[in-house]
């Protein structure tokens, strides 16, 4: 009778799948605990937009974590890295799924079902997807307890809202139910101006950077005027401003980044974005919304008010243009920055470009047309010689780059590694019949990050995935895993509550882990931070055989067996 109750219920809120996101919503607190927030939504991260809001946990785990609303439970994933253990919850009522990441356990049905799952895969980490009727929650339900699992490096709650339909990360603070407090305006620090080509390609070495600062409750430039050369315009291209920015909400000293911006040339809006959803496909490309360059020297984060052609993040105003602003030789414009949190605190930037007379930049470099010297972001390339080949797929780069391509001595030199890539080239090196080592346990190896990656074998090629240029080389790996205990045995009867491992494998990575109880499989955990390995026992009274079982991404195995007296 409860089943039939359950499906019900369920089928009543399929019903209710609303088409149009309700940011007026009453939904539930996330956690029991003021929202005081370490991170916000869009903020820049290496290599990805932050798609949720992190939310602060007084430096310590523990925290209760609950429903936002009527829902089940869609999805749940346990790893080593990421999310670390992470539940997806579906709220058809309003088309929405919440997520909850670096959980330090769920609780309830939510656990007992991971856990079955776990012991049916005899392994720690899974993604599953979840029937709709089997983990149905109510608004406020206790699902889990707040963490520190995965990659997260400080205890706290991450909290995603996503479009169900899309997948999409909305930002959760458009929902009036999930306000924070926040009475701070942005912060400005620093313009940037670029010379561009007409696809909204940096020019080499014409850029410019003026500090910023507070006056009169209004950001403004050392001197009003920027004085700009004129060989930073030409006939087709322009220029394109970047800032420097952050934000802060009350209670927390955390850089976040910001929600709104817009830019302004003679009162007209020439640029505008805004941070009220993500997409997972297009989160990368962060690297053409920030100056990497920058990024990668010293980790400043500017964000560019101009689009390259390429762009397809969907936080841009695309009516107002691309941001490139065809500025022309001996003339002035009133330039105004707003900078807008999502509590609707501003700060603004005004000053007066004025460029210098002179002549126009030539348009004949690499970045305005055409050249065979370099690739493109809009081409595919495939490179074949004797020694290498390689697959460079269209929309894989940011920018025109050079075409540096050399190989010696059993090395590839590809490009330049401070150069990022949008999605994985394909790199395949000849193997030399004179290698005696098993095709099994080769691995491509990337100098500039000292980085291994596994591949494929295939006929005297070994061809790797990699999301970098630079110097590749093969390498392999015989060494299996090492292990070392991290609790003390004795001939005598003893209480363990939790047997812990140090695990460390310097090439291929650690791939796959079992412990077995008396040949029965016992969960076991990886915390990557700490190269632990660790299962929580609640043995009976008696004697019991141990053993653990790991093994590299290539095949290497390492196991330990040992007999263990419980008290």
């Amino acid at each position: 009778m409860l089943t039939l109750l359950r499906a019900f219920w369920y089928i009543s809120l399929l019903q209710m799948q609303t088409a149009a996101i309700d940011y007026k919503a009453p939904l539930h607190q996330p956690i029991g605990i003021e929202l005081i927030l370490a991170g916000n939504f869009g903020e820049l991260r290496p290599n990805h937009f932050h798609t949720g809001i992190d939310i602060k946990t007084n430096g310590k785990e523990g925290y209760k974590l609950y429903s936002i609303a009527d829902g089940y439970v869609s999805r749940i994933k346990t790893s080593s890295s990421g999310y670390g253990k992470v539940v997806y919850i579906d709220h058809p009522q309003y088309g929405i799924t919440s997520v909850y990441a670096h959980c330090q356990n769920f609780v309830g049905h939510v656990a007992d079902y991971t856990l079955a799952a776990q012991e049916a895969h005899a392994f720690y980490e899974i993604d599953i997807q979840v029937p709709a009727l089997a983990l149905p929650v109510k608004k406020g339900d206790y699902i889990a307890l707040s963490g520190n699992t995965g990659s997260s490096s400080a205890p706290h709650l991450h909290f995603e809202i996503r479009e169900t339909t899309s997948e999409n990360p909305l930002n959760p603070l458009l929902f009036q139910s999930l306000q924070v407090r926040d009475t701070r305006a942005p912060h400005i620090q620093t313009l940037v101006l670029y010379s561009l080509s007409k696809m909204g390609y940096r020019i080499p070495n014409k850029k410019l950077e003026f500090p910023v600062r507070a006056k009169g409750g209004k950001y403004t430039l050392i001197k009003d005027t920027l004085d700009v050369p004129a060989d930073f315009c030409s006939e087709h291209g322009g220029v394109g401003l970047g800032l420097s920015v952050y934000d802060k909400y009350n209670g927390a000293e955390n850089v976040c980044g910001i929600y709104h911006g817009v830019l302004i040339m003679n009162n007209d809006t020439v640029h505008q974005q805004i941070m009220n959803r993500l997409d997972f496909e297009f989160n990368r490309q962060i690297n053409t919304h920030k100056d990497y360059e920058a990024y990668k020297k010293n980790r400043t984060k500017i964000e560019k008010y101009y689009r390259t052609i390429n762009n397809k993040i969907p936080i841009y105003d695309h009516s107002k243009g691309k941001g490139i602003l065809g500025l022309q030789p001996d003339h002035s414009y009133d330039m105004r920055f707003s900078i807008q949190d999502i509590a609707k605190n501003s700060s603004i930037l005004e000053f007066v470009i004025r460029t210098l007379p002179g002549v126009l930049r030539t348009e004949n470099t690499a970045f305005d047309r055409y050249d065979t010297a370099y690739f493109y972001p809009d081409s595919s390339y495939t490179i074949k010689d004797k020694h290498y080949q390689i697959n460079i797929l269209e929309n894989c780069l940011y920018e025109p780059i050079e075409r540096k391509i050399s190989f010696k001595n059993g090395t590839l030199y590809l490009g330049d590694a401070k150069d990022p890539v949008n999605s994985a080239i394909s790199i395949g090196l000849s193997v030399s019949p004179e290698n005696k080592i098993s095709p099994e346990k080769t691995l491509l190896y990337h100098v500039e990050s000292k980085s291994y990656f596994t591949g494929k074998f295939d006929n005297s090629w070994f061809t790797s995935e990699v999301k970098s240029f630079g110097t590749f080389h093969l390498s392999h790996d015989t060494l299996a895993p090492t292990l070392s205990r991290k609790f003390k045995l004795f001939n005598s009867p003893q209480t363990l509550n939790r047997l812990s491992w140090t695990v460390k494998d310097d090439r291929a990575g650690l791939a796959h882990y079992q412990l077995f109880v008396n040949g029965k499989y016992h969960l076991l955990e990886f915390e990557h931070k700490r190269s632990e390995l660790f299962a929580d026992v609640k043995l009976a009274s008696g004697k019991y055989e141990i053993k653990i079982v790991v093994s590299d991404a290539v095949g290497n195995i390492s196991e330990q067996d040992f007999n263990y007296w419980q008290k």
